[in-house]
């Protein structure tokens, strides 16, 4: 993982906020968000000044090291300085 998210996940005085995202809907959220290639991701990042993670179960790569919230509901991570 990123050096700056491990020490912006550690930070507590970092705001972070978890949105769960819809399994039973047929919409692919995920790729809306992330956009191709990551576009819509760094521009929402840029934007907004929060750093963006796709978390929970299936959205680590395969031979990641596992993440504490592996094992939650696929979810957004947003953490932000205010």
């Amino acid at each position: 993982m990123n050096p700056s998210v491990l020490s912006a996940l550690q930070d507590a005085s970092k705001i972070k906020k978890k949105i769960y995202i819809p399994q039973t809907t047929g919409v692919n959220y995920i790729g809306m968000l992330i956009g191709p290639k990551g576009l819509y991701q760094k521009r929402l990042e840029e934007e907004s000044g929060c750093k963006i993670l796709i978390r929970g179960k299936g959205s680590q790569k395969q031979g990641s090291a596992p993440q504490p919230d592996d094992e939650d509901e696929q979810h957004v991570l947003l953490i932000a300085d205010n």
